[in-house]
């Protein structure tokens, strides 16, 4: 796992993804269906051709955590 993935997920704290837009963590939830799954709730800092800044995006904890998908960009916010 790289560095960036290995930081913690928490909210506030913001992530460029490999294709690289910006995002910051809004929340991390759990699914309805199976609460021991957790989900990264992540809002987009820029527009794309397609969706506008301010679109949200969910995505299971495991797939955020994929090695190379995401990198940490700022550690302002400290995770508790």
């Amino acid at each position: 796992m790289d560095q960036g993935n290995a930081a913690e997920i928490c909210v506030g704290s913001r992530w460029r993804h490999k294709k690289g837009k910006s995002y910051k963590i809004i929340a991390v939830a759990l699914d309805s269906d199976d609460p021991r799954q957790q989900l990264v709730v992540y809002v987009s800092l820029e527009d794309t051709l397609v969706y506008p800044k301010g679109t949200v995006w969910v995505r299971s904890l495991e797939d955020f955590r994929t090695p190379g998908r995401f990198t940490k960009i700022r550690e302002e916010v400290q995770c508790h």
